[in-house]
């Protein structure tokens, strides 16, 4: 899921290693380890950490030449990984993996065998390197978007035979302790539309994921044009709002919306005309108006939708249930989800918050903008009551809202946070916006995610920690979705006893009225 932008020397460097081995060396018995181990016979007693970047180190005597044997253990991947390659390769010094001009000093490869495989690079001399490593998910033979991948920085002193345990520095669906998520049954078709509103002036580009009977099952990416599957037919519809200044149409958390489709689900998502990346309009009368267009943009592409499925000579005929849609948004978006499910703005709350905050809130320069548009109106609701569930991403809003604005909610609904989101802190977005919701109710906090994880972008701090993160996003919202809009219970025990493994994460939940 790292897109690893690896030089194409390397990767094909480590094809030439890697084609046609296989994991024969891969464990079998024992304890199974989730992570990267140098050497195969590391400490196993002890609490295990699972931060990325923590090695304990072992020492046994040797001679003062002996090397070091590093170690890529990725065992209990799951099946779903089977036959794809694995390469690990080592830097010399600092150099980073996506350098297009890093030097390769040891290299190996493998195929994994069984759901597990080990890579082992003996003879690796003393020095400090950079550890790159990937699994090739999507079998286009380079490092991607769709693929699992990581770089570490080892320092081995090659004094002695240094044997050390590293865990989860690969984490892949299949490694977690608990319920994993199955391969997905359905593959994923794509296609783009176009929806014009008159009566406000606005037309939305809106891109769709749904089931389809052509391209490759559990692939990183949807198949375009393809052809509608109706065996599972009719699928429950997701609405998806992308964040300011974002897109829906050009890859922002399509590993989310490929996920879900992947699932039995068709998602749809618009690009608000006016707050994307290539039409920004950011004029003080429109970032008033876009406050309330957002929502508006969410329910009128729900009517579209639903026309065509509806229509017999649509791909989607049929494809959606009316009775099972969900909304869903990453930051602005997740504010336009809270509106869409029911929580009302309430424009003498973000009054007085601007009085006592007036930095703290990018629309309290528009007051008197908002008042134009809504002149004697205080409370204002654009929800729409055909919504069974709403998942807010990293969102914000809460100014709007306060505690009996979030109060209005009447479906279920999830917020998902990372303690390293500064954009849309914890403390004063989702945790009081959760804790405002009085229906059944949802609070998953990734510890190591910032607030671009859930649009598919890994920065700098969190880029270690990608795939693990996007692992558990995928997981907890599948199973938010599978609960609510699918009515299947048993997820329910899934998704907390998924929680309760997970180290760095935490479930607040609460059934409400």
């Amino acid at each position: 899921m790292l897109n690893l932008r690896t030089s194409v020397v390397l990767v094909d460097v480590l094809l030439e290693a890697a084609l046609g081995l296989g994991c024969a060396g891969s464990k079998t018995d024992g304890p199974r380890d989730t992570g990267v181990g140098v050497g195969d016979t590391a400490a196993s007693d002890g609490p295990r950490d699972s931060g990325a970047g923590d090695i304990s180190t072992f020492e046994s005597p040797g001679d003062d030449d002996a090397r070091v044997t590093v170690t890529l253990d990725v065992t209990d991947i799951g099946a779903s990984y089977a036959n794809k390659a694995v390469y690990l390769a080592l830097l010399e010094g600092g150099a980073s993996c996506m350098s297009q001009t890093a030097p390769i000093k040891y290299q190996g490869g493998s195929v994994v065998a069984g759901g597990g495989c080990l890579i082992s690079i003996a003879g690796v001399a003393k020095g400090t390197y950079t550890a790159c490593g990937f699994l090739d998910a999507d079998d286009d033979h380079q490092p991607g978007p769709g693929d699992f991948g990581l770089e570490l920085s080892l320092a081995l002193s090659g004094d002695h035979i240094e044997r050390s345990s590293l865990n989860q520095w690969f984490s892949f669906p299949g490694t977690v302790v608990g319920t994993t998520p199955s391969a997905r049954p359905y593959k994923v078709g794509y296609r783009e539309l176009t929806f014009a509103d008159p009566t406000r002036g606005r037309t939305l580009k809106t891109a769709v994921w749904y089931p389809t009977v052509d391209g490759q099952e559990n692939a990183a990416s949807a198949f375009v044009g393809g052809a509608p599957n109706v065996s599972g037919r009719p699928y429950p519809l997701i609405l998806f709002s992308h964040g300011d200044g974002g897109r829906s149409t050009n890859g922002q958390a399509d590993f989310l919306k490929n996920a879900w489709a992947g699932q039995g689900f068709v998602v749809v998502a618009p690009d608000h005309q006016k707050n994307t990346s290539y039409d920004s309009d950011n004029s003080d009368a429109n970032r008033a108006a876009i406050q309330f267009d957002r929502p508006i943009d969410i329910r009128f592409v729900t009517d579209q939708i639903l026309l065509l499925n509806a229509d017999a000579t649509s791909f989607l005929d049929g494809m959606v249930d009316p009775q099972a849609i969900g909304v869903s948004g990453h930051s602005f978006g997740g504010h336009t989800t809270l509106i869409v499910a029911g929580a009302t703005p309430n424009l003498d709350h973000l009054a007085d918050y601007c009085k006592v905050s007036p930095d703290d809130w990018d629309i309290c320069p528009l007051q008197d903008k908002l008042q134009q548009l809504y002149p004697g109106k205080r409370i204002i609701d654009e929800s729409d009551s055909r919504m069974k569930a709403a998942l807010s991403l990293a969102g914000d809003g809460y100014g709007w809202f306060l505690a009996d604005g979030m109060a209005k909610i009447k479906i279920p609904t999830m917020f998902m946070v990372g303690r390293l989101d500064t954009i849309c802190p914890l403390d004063t977005q989702a945790r009081p916006e959760y804790e405002g919701v009085l229906s059944t109710k949802y609070l998953f906090i990734q510890d190591k995610a910032d607030h671009m994880v859930y649009a598919g972008t890994c920065s700098q701090p969190t880029q270690s920690d990608c795939p693990a993160l996007r692992a558990q996003i995928e997981f907890v919202t599948v199973a938010f979705w599978m609960i609510h809009l699918k009515n299947d219970a048993a997820y329910s025990n899934e998704l907390h006893d998924y929680a309760i493994s997970q180290l760095d994460a935490s479930l607040l939940s609460q059934v409400g009225n």
